[in-house]
């Protein structure tokens, strides 16, 4: 089971265990962020802070990555407090940041760095549909980007989060504040008392008309939903909900002509799929991302020490997340959903009513001895929201609970993965938080 942490600083719930040390004068290396993402930000404050000589070089005029997208969103407004402690982290680490500066393979080359991190980002996923080139087609990037959404209907293509999150967007009427930073309208829509004089503090709700139609549209079967957070997905379903909007599985993407949006959903069981034209002004696309890696091959032919974090190692990004784990080198599929959890019962060794949880907290099964040992053998392990075995020596401390072992300067210490009796080393380090 993995330990609550924060959001923002991977150091909370882990202070007696995870250290950032100063290196030594003599130690003092080099180093080269690309990308000003939140993975790029917390790389650059924790190198910086330990005493590295440390440049960030971000494309934009802000920082923040995708966070600027996130942030945009109503009832996540406090996104924006998250980059203001950035800007002025990266003031008092003393990080040389340059904006508006799209940085090559050869000037990092050129630059004479002793590490460089690639924390390029993610870049929206176009799928293979079709008319995806029409001109009623957006990113979500456009959308939360700023571009004018024109037209009374829309269709949602992806309920991930994010399009979840672009959904809530585009229901909001943009002519007043959000109910999120209105306590007022905010009681008044989900039926909250203040005075407390009707019975269980509870009123009728009043929902606010959404500002336009929007269809929510899932390509596998099932609830739209399910793979957000335990504790708030229950509120976003509710609020589009109340929003009226048109949630739908089994959805497949025909085409997009004039008409609309051609679509075929099928049924949850058996059955033919019932084809639909979805009469809409706009289909907004949130079909996952892809990483942004296009310097490292020629920063590792030239011999420079590179390292990917983020969204640029992982392909992935989900508002808020600070880690996803890498199990891309496990030959034992590790289980992230109850499916697999199902599946495992029928596997020598489980243990009934054994416990664990997934990359999302969810509860799935503990395999026991001896499928245990090596699933654990053959992954990294989550402490936190760091991911072990993957970190930058620059940026690595290691600490065991008993005979603490730690190391201020980069390439000293030992890595005792396989070694003796401490499986779980605590190697840490804040590059790969809030990706």
């Amino acid at each position: 089971m993995m330990t609550a942490s924060c959001l923002v600083n991977p150091l909370s719930g882990y202070e007696t265990e995870l250290k950032l040390e100063p290196v030594a004068p003599e130690n003092k290396i080099k180093v080269a962020v690309v990308g000003g993402g939140c993975a790029g930000l917390a790389a650059s404050c924790a190198a910086a802070e330990r005493g590295h000589d440390v440049t960030l070089f971000e494309a934009s005029q802000e920082i923040g990555g995708q966070f600027n997208f996130a942030k945009v969103v109503p009832g996540k407004e406090e996104f924006h407090e998250t980059i203001k402690y950035f800007n002025s982290r990266l003031v008092l680490s003393g990080v040389d940041l340059k904006l508006n500066t799209t940085v090559t393979a050869e000037e990092l080359i050129a630059g004479g760095y002793d590490r460089v991190v690639v924390a390029t980002g993610v870049t929206p996923r176009v799928p293979n549909i079709p008319g995806i080139d029409h001109s009623k087609v957006m990113l979500y990037s456009d959308v939360l980007g700023g571009a004018p959404v024109h037209g009374k209907s829309v269709a949602v293509i992806g309920a991930g989060g994010i399009g979840f999150d672009v959904a809530e967007y585009l229901t909001h009427d943009t002519s007043h504040a959000a109910t999120s930073l209105d306590t007022t309208a905010f009681m008044k829509e989900w039926g909250v008392d203040m005075s407390n004089t009707t019975r269980g503090g509870l009123l009728e709700p009043v929902d606010s008309l959404p500002a336009r139609e929007v269809f929510l549209l899932q390509r596998k079967k099932g609830a739209l939903g399910t793979g957000l957070g335990k504790t708030t997905g229950w509120i976003h379903r509710a609020t589009l909900r109340k929003k009226a909007v048109k949630m739908l599985s089994g959805v497949e993407y025909v085409k997009v002509d004039d008409a609309g949006l051609h679509i075929k959903v099928h049924p949850k069981k058996s059955g033919p799929a019932i084809e639909q034209i979805l009469d809409v002004d706009h289909v907004v696309v949130c079909a996952g991302q892809e990483s942004v890696t296009g310097i490292m091959e020629p920063l590792k032919s030239a011999g420079v020490p590179a390292f990917e974090i983020g969204g640029a190692e992982h392909g992935a990004f989900r508002w808020g997340a600070c880690a996803i784990p890498d199990y891309s080198n496990s030959t034992l599929p590790y289980p992230d959903s109850r499916r697999a959890g199902r599946k495992a019962r029928n596997r020598p060794g489980y243990a009934p009513g054994g416990s664990d949880r997934d990359s999302r907290g969810r509860r799935c099964f503990q395999p026991a001895h001896p499928i245990r040992r090596r699933l654990r053998a053959q992954r990294p392990q989550v402490v936190g929201p760091q991911l072990l075995m993957r970190a930058p020596d620059f940026l690595r401390t290691y600490h065991h609970e008993v005979g603490s072992t730690s190391s201020a300067s980069m390439g000293s210490h030992r890595d005792t993965w396989h070694t003796g009796r401490h499986r779980d080393p605590r190697c840490t380090w804040t590059g790969e938080t809030c990706v």
